[in-house]
């Protein structure tokens, strides 16, 4: 599952996030929210604490990059509108 969702993000990544369209953004966000929203719920249950500070650290580096070209890609006008 790891594989397919991790050849999904890279193929998405190089097409359709590169180009800036809003859906590869949207769909990177709900992808990247469930991935690690399961992963820190899972060491949470668990209570590993390496993994926990390492999921949430994680986390908190994916908000971050998802959120640095967030104004540039939402703020773009659609093509052919």
């Amino acid at each position: 599952m790891i594989l397919i969702v991790g050849l999904f993000v890279a193929l998405m990544a190089w097409k359709s996030y590169s180009k800036a369209e809003k859906w590869s953004w949207y769909t990177l966000l709900v992808t990247g929210v469930i991935g690690w929203g399961s992963a820190v719920a899972y060491y949470v249950v668990v209570g590993d604490p390496l993994g926990r500070i390492m999921t949430i650290a994680g986390a908190v580096a994916f908000v971050i990059a998802i959120a640095l070209p967030a104004k540039a890609i939402l703020g773009k006008k659609a093509a052919g509108k």
